[in-house]
């Protein structure tokens, strides 16, 4: 039993590392959440500066901040109260669509009473970061990832927590549809399933991927899932993957459609002994076309957060694959998922968190993301992008901006 207990607390310690590197890109005091490409070739990011405040921050496409909007931050009377947003679609009429929560903390982690719940939240702000909407729902959980089709409205994944005397939480996952103006229009409840993660948007259909998870670990102890929902609730398909060992923990944070119909998606997945990046390619219909495994160094995480498919049909991925300061890295994988080659993005003293890749019209390739590196004992935070070539070879720095 003791040999149990031991087992169980250095799963929870790496699990732990794990969700703070693929938080975002780790480095000082500071978290820098994820960078996002938008229709007009700017970029939405999701900061968190050294309080902990989430914001909402657009960029133009030469990297000039135009609006911030912060989130909701406050602490009273013992209670801690905050909002976080995830992912984002830009509607059909103008503006941006958010997933996200909204948690509560009481007490503290050093008091005798200490709890903390939250609840699912979908907001939309308008081209200038200003609220349009917002429409919280009672239920305790989240929402993760969007997703929209040709019809009105879009869908929204993400998991609710049921709570039990005695036993630990479980999770089931949840889809939900929206209008554009905020009305509910169904909810799809997943009790087999743990959480969604992400969404791809296509004609008529979403598809959604997460974990499929056991009845109260969110991350471990299951494989992967994928659900191909239609705007009218049905259930078009459902897939499971098996990625390396079942009791491993699995996360998906990329998936992009590919040119012959299908998607690709990625993650990582960790246990006591080793953390990997995986990528799998599969078709419209949801079965599998090939899956591949970029192993680290030691103890590294690697994090994949981009992919563009090449006019060759291979694939560009960027990432970052180190603890403690993450070092960016830039790969390419053949069009049957085979590693042709890898290569760091910056040197030993910063961290470089390349979160999209753009392909260019004369064939050249910009990689947009963050760097964070100390410099006379202060932490510096910079959105960047670089352009190269197609075999990974640096051309030229295209622009950095203090964050």
């Amino acid at each position: 039993m003791l040999i149990k207990i031991r087992m169980v607390s250095l799963s929870m310690i790496l699990l732990i590392i794990i969700l703070f590197v693929l938080s975002g890109c780790v480095g000082g005091s500071y978290n820098v959440g994820k960078l996002i490409r938008t229709n007009d070739t700017g970029f939405i990011m999701f900061d968190r500066d050294v309080g902990r405040i989430e914001a909402i921050k657009k960029f133009s496409p030469n990297l000039h901040q135009k609006w911030q909007t912060n989130l909701l931050k406050s602490r009273h009377a013992g209670t801690t109260e905050k909002d976080t947003l995830f992912d984002l679609i830009e509607s059909k009429d103008g503006g941006y669509i958010f997933p996200g929560r909204h948690s509560m903390e009481y007490g503290s982690a050093t008091t005798t009473y200490h709890s903390w719940k939250s609840t699912p939240y979908v907001t939309k702000f308008d081209t200038n970061g200003n609220l349009v909407w917002r429409i919280d729902e009672k239920i305790t959980g989240l929402y993760k990832c969007i997703g929209a089709t040709e019809a009105d409205g879009f869908l929204v994944g993400g998991s609710r927590h049921l709570y039990f005397s005695n036993q630990p939480t479980k999770h089931e996952s949840i889809i939900v549809r929206y209008s554009n103006k905020g009305k509910l229009l169904w909810y799809l409840d997943l009790p087999t399933l743990s959480s969604f993660e992400t969404a791809i948007s296509t004609k008529n259909s979403v598809l959604f991927l997460g974990q499929e998870g056991s009845d109260h670990n969110l991350y471990i102890d299951g494989n992967l899932h994928a659900v191909m929902v239609a705007s009218n609730k049905k259930i078009l398909w459902e897939k499971v993957y098996e990625i390396g060992d079942s009791d491993a923990w699995k996360f998906i944070n990329k998936a992009i459609s590919t040119l012959d119909g299908g998607f690709v998606f990625s993650g990582s997945i960790g246990t006591m002994k080793k953390v990997s990046a995986y990528i799998v390619h599969i078709d419209f219909a949801g079965s599998l076309v090939w899956k591949t495994m970029l192993t680290c160094e030691k103890s590294d995480v690697p994090v994949v957060y981009d992919i563009k498919q090449l006019s060759d049909q291979g694939f560009l991925i960027v990432g970052t694959d180190a603890e403690g300061y993450p070092k960016g890295f830039i790969a390419k994988i053949s069009s049957t998922g085979k590693l042709l080659w890898k290569k760091p993005t910056m040197g030993d003293d910063k961290q470089q968190c390349f979160q999209n890749i753009e392909i260019n019209s004369d064939g050249t390739i910009t990689l947009f993301g963050v760097d964070i590196y100390d410099e006379n004992d202060e932490t510096i935070k910079q959105i960047h992008s670089i352009q190269i070539t197609e075999s990974g070879e640096k051309i030229i720095v295209n622009g950095t901006k203090d964050l």
